[in-house]
């Protein structure tokens, strides 16, 4: 049978049609998985047309400035974060972006607070944040962490990031603290021993659908705290786990 230049041609744009075909159910398909992931985001953020963040910060003095060999001066209203927490935060706002359009949020230090938002996230511990401090020493009141050690503790529990001999860091710990204020209002504080611990904490908020013990304490609106472990890779946070889930 003679194949004609027609023939090739059909043939090709079918395979073409049928290539993309896949190509886009694929895509389809994975973008459904990823929402389905974060289902339980969209539940915890509900009708909150407005999500407060409630930024971690730290003032200081001055800042040297090697190359230069003098001190630049800060103004008081300039307050620093730590890098992994500006990451944190990020990953936060796109998982939460990913399932609720129409939801924007409001980004403030914790002297703007304001304690009748719906939805809050409070980005980082008891020594950056005066919200985080306040909310765990009244709900979550056995945990602490502990300086000059700076290791983590829950009652006789302690978490002890390791570090190398060059004294660089290379294991933290993440925590995820939930407290619902009533049934439709709730903040949840995410910190770890170190800033990459809030890093793993904004993660295993994130990544929570993968442990149905654990979403299940959130869908029944527990006081609850959820603890990852994580290496360290770099200035962020590495592959983590959930050891440990606590109710309150």
């Amino acid at each position: 049978m003679d194949v004609t230049v027609g023939d090739i041609v059909g043939n090709v744009a079918a395979s073409i049609v049928v290539a993309l075909a896949a190509f886009t159910v694929g895509l389809l398909a994975e973008r459904y998985r990823g929402r389905r992931a974060l289902d339980h985001m969209k539940w915890l953020v509900g009708r909150a047309q407005n999500v407060q963040i409630v930024l971690p910060s730290f003032g200081i003095e001055s800042l040297p400035i090697p190359h230069l060999g003098v001190e630049a001066r800060f103004p008081a209203n300039v307050m620093l974060m730590p890098m992994a927490e500006g990451v944190a935060i990020a990953k936060l706002t796109d998982g939460i972006r990913a399932v609720s359009r129409r939801c924007s949020f409001r980004m403030h230090p914790a002297t703007e607070y304001d304690s009748s938002a719906a939805m809050t996230f409070c980005i980082g511990g008891p020594s950056v944040n005066a919200v985080s401090r306040k909310i765990i020493e009244e709900q979550f009141s056995e945990f602490e962490i502990l300086y000059p050690e700076h290791e983590g503790r829950y009652g006789s529990t302690h978490f002890r990031p390791r570090r190398d001999t060059e004294d660089t860091l290379r294991e933290d710990y993440g925590f995820v603290f939930v407290h619902w204020r009533s049934p439709t209002e709730c903040s949840v504080i995410l910190c770890g021993v170190w800033a990459m611990g809030t890093d793993m904490a904004a993660r295993g908020l994130l990544e929570l659908g993968k442990h149905h013990d654990a979403l299940a304490l959130l869908r029944e609106r527990k006081n609850c705290l959820f603890t990852y472990y994580g290496k360290v890779e770099g200035v962020i946070g590495g592959e983590i786990s959930l050891i440990e889930t606590r109710i309150l």
